[in-house]
């Protein structure tokens, strides 16, 4: 017998709420942890003595573990929802919930809000095949909201994971000659200079947003990207001590700055390409989660072949595949393919606000590690255009507008007479 509605719901919604309550958190630390880290690792994976690992060869590998990883987390998600889940229904997508819940429509049950419902849907009934009934644009009901049919029970296999990518190829192909870039830069910057520069990607991701999204940036908002240009020229500028010369000796300040800024133009395209796609009519946000980052790493080995068989080829065939794969490449290779995971969990059980500033906090985070591991003393001016940057973000996010508006809220407060606190205290 069906459960009721009431049974159904109350334990997914307890369960999703504590995990919500950790989850997010501890995904903030590892995506500070892991882009320090990611930039730490770049640059002494670049010095070391001895013959460079390919940085192709490096994407294919990352891809393919993300890819793996990815199809993995999709099968778990199927078995733990057919576990929690009786046979049979419809499930309905409502982007004001993530959990599923039985709802009663016309004498029948169906579960409305689930999340797992992302591969491997039946539309034609409980009978008829699994591998042609598995596109994942599913149909829309009028409300606008994604409906599906009763689900297999059975884990879907890759082909039905990969159905629909297509459209997936284009933000592939963006990551793919973004990741080739950051280590170009990577070669030729410093470590604080290379996480710094990489913060160009947050403007990049606004000026994409008001041409693709046509959302609206206020003028604080706009007055950050100047803001924010000034601070990595000043950042720069560290380039030009005695003591600050470019890791690789055949490098330049222009080239890293170059392959960084290209770097951050495909990574603002690519992240609101991807975002406008996921929130077409009938999907939500952080909806197909894992099944979107299997289609994307496929994609990514795809592209990082061929980038690898056209510019890499000759070095391939005179080194070999694996030249230069010590310890230091097998960690760059899993930062790769940690970072995938570490930016969808931020998504899924933070906010991309939340996600910039844990970005620019791990600049801070890589200053130190590159002044205690490499020796890397930031000049005055560098330390200024730092603080430049970090008061873009805050510009961009609305901090300062927030603040400035309350700075200005006590100010008529004071003229008139009146508290300026809105506590205990300010209520006496």
């Amino acid at each position: 017998m069906p459960a009721r509605p009431g049974q159904a719901t109350a334990p997914s919604v307890d369960r999703r709420a504590g995990q919500g309550s950790w989850l997010g958190p501890c995904s903030i630390v590892l995506l500070i942890t892991q882009n320090a880290a990611h930039a730490i690792l770049l640059r002494a994976s670049r010095v070391v003595d001895g013959p460079l690992y390919h940085g192709s060869v490096a994407i294919v590998i990352a891809e393919g573990i993300k890819l793996l990883l990815s199809i993995a987390a999709v099968a778990l998600e199927h078995r733990t929802w057919a576990r929690t889940h009786p046979p049979g229904g419809r499930a309905r997508f409502d982007p004001e919930r993530g959990d599923a819940q039985p709802v009663a429509l016309g004498g029948s049950e169906r579960h409305r809000g689930d999340p797992a419902d992302r591969v491997g849907v039946d539309k034609a009934g409980p009978g008829s095949s699994l591998h042609s009934n598995t596109d994942m644009n599913d149909d829309d009901d009028d409300d606008g909201s994604r409906v599906v049919g009763p689900r297999s029970r059975r884990p879907p296999t890759v082909a039905e994971v990969m159905r629909s990518s297509t459209p997936m190829a284009i933000p592939a192909l963006c990551f793919t000659l973004q990741a080739v870039l950051y280590i170009i830069g990577a070669t030729h910057l410093s470590a604080l200079i290379f996480q710094v520069s990489q913060q160009l990607k947050i403007i990049t991701t606004a000026l994409f947003s008001v041409l693709i999204m046509r959302i609206r940036l206020n003028a604080v908002q706009w007055l950050s990207l100047p803001t924010l240009a000034v601070g990595v020229v000043m950042s720069s500028m560290q380039r030009a001590s005695p003591g600050a010369a470019a890791p690789g000796s055949a490098g330049s300040l222009v080239t890293g700055l170059t392959a960084n800024t290209a770097a951050c133009v495909l990574s603002g395209f690519a992240s609101v390409y991807t975002e406008k796609f996921l929130k077409q009519p009938g999907t939500v946000v952080g909806d197909r989660l894992w099944a979107r980052n299997a289609q994307l790493s496929f994609y990514g080995m795809v592209f990082g072949v061929a980038y690898a068989l056209a510019f890499d080829n000759r070095a391939i065939v005179d080194g070999g595949v694996m030249q230069g794969f010590g310890g230091h490449a097998w960690s760059i290779v899993a930062m790769q393919a940690l970072s995938g995971f570490a930016v969808a969990l931020v998504i899924k059980y933070a906010d991309n606000i939340i996600k910039t500033f844990a970005t620019a906090f791990s600049s801070l985070l890589t200053a130190g590690l590159a002044y205690a591991l490499f020796g890397d003393v930031p000049s005055e001016v560098a330390v200024g255009g730092a603080g430049f940057i970090f008061l873009s973000i805050g510009m961009y996010n609305g901090g300062v507008s927030r603040a400035l508006k309350h700075a200005m809220k006590r100010v008529r407060l004071r003229r008139k007479g009146l508290p300026t606190t809105t506590g205990a205290a300010g209520r006496k």
